[in-house]
């Protein structure tokens, strides 16, 4: 079934993969969260499936960057987050989007139980980044877990979109898309879509690659040993959902299986920030 879904092409490499941009409102803290979404594929994910106004859940969001794009997209956005450190820089990233005169508005919570009775099914994207590796040990059973969370969140034919860089263990590249299709799969979603989110940048007609350093790297060494070039990586895996239009209501298991926390960090149009007892 998968292999009949329709694949398309982002071209998202106009914008450095590693940029962030000061004028988005992106702290210094954000280039140290290593999974962050590139910028550009977060902005066409919501250009092309939320509608003006339209809410968007990133259930893992780290350090914010799809919140941040959704606000300057005059989007609403919910992140989530179980880390103190990503969740303090998401709630930074909001308030300063929001003071460079992003027109939605954003929260920052923590993935517990109750969380989702706070939303109703309001969301009309969920688009988060897989941030673990597809050989680690309960990886796919994380992300189910973290789906699983959002669906009560979800409108009806509302749409998820997880994205995913190319990651190599031991030189042989891992099968995140699959990752993604079992995860999606297992808790009602139907695929709809694949595509390559470009993060190479056209020049003419020759694409110039975002690399980082470690990626760079590694070409360097898989060059020296193959005594040929070595390619760096040029494009994110990306998986595109939909809800069924009528969805079977349950309740939403927390992502740690704790006991609700600390509380949600929101924030309105007046950039205040306000904190309540769980």
């Amino acid at each position: 079934m998968i292999s009949r879904i329709p694949v398309s092409v982002w071209g998202t490499g106009d914008m450095a993969m590693h940029s962030l941009p000061a004028e988005h409102g992106y702290g210094v803290e954000t280039a140290s969260d290593p999974a962050r979404i590139p910028p550009g594929i977060a902005a066409e994910a919501l250009s092309r499936y939320t509608p003006p106004q339209g809410r968007l859940l990133d259930p893992d969001c780290g350090s914010g960057v799809a919140l941040v794009e959704a606000l300057r997209l005059g989007r609403h956005a919910v992140g989530a987050t179980r880390s103190p450190r990503w969740w303090r820089v998401a709630r930074n990233n909001v308030n300063a989007a929001k003071f460079l005169g992003a027109g939605g508005d954003g929260m920052v919570l923590e993935p517990t139980d109750s969380a989702p009775a706070l939303l109703g099914e309001s969301i009309d994207l969920v688009l988060t980044a897989v941030r673990t590796f597809a050989t680690e040990p309960g990886a796919t059973a994380h992300l189910i877990r973290t789906l699983r969370w959002c669906r009560p969140v979800l409108r009806p034919g509302g749409v998820v979109v997880l994205v995913a860089p190319p990651r190599r263990r031991s030189d042989v590249l891992l099968d995140l898309p699959n990752c993604m299709y079992v995860a999606g799969q297992s808790v009602g979603l139907r695929p709809v879509e694949r595509a390559i989110a470009v993060t190479a940048e056209l020049r003419g007609d020759q694409l110039v690659a975002h690399a980082s350093l470690p990626q760079r790297r590694f070409a360097e060494r898989q060059a020296r040993r193959l005594g040929r070039k070595s390619s760096v990586p040029a494009h994110w895996d990306v998986a595109v959902f939909v809800a069924p239009k009528q969805q079977h209501r349950a309740a939403a298991p927390s992502l740690d299986g704790v006991a609700p926390g600390r509380l949600i960090e929101t924030f309105s149009g007046s950039h205040a920030a306000r904190r309540q007892a769980a």
